[in-house]
């Protein structure tokens, strides 16, 4: 594997621990009520949807 792909999976490690975690969520807010309902997109899907947008 080269170095260049390596450090591609260790970002993409790493954004997919962020992603998930519940402190991201927590920061992630601006109000009590930011994020708490249910979806068909949860949070963390929206914020992957986010970077493909930007990526693509």
């Amino acid at each position: 594997m080269s170095k260049r792909r390596k450090m591609l999976v260790v970002v993409v490690e790493y954004l997919i621990v962020l992603i998930e975690s519940r402190e991201y969520l927590m920061e992630s807010r601006q109000s009590e009520k930011d994020f708490t309902r249910r979806r068909k997109m949860s949070f963390t899907n929206y914020i992957w949807y986010l970077l493909t947008k930007v990526a693509s």
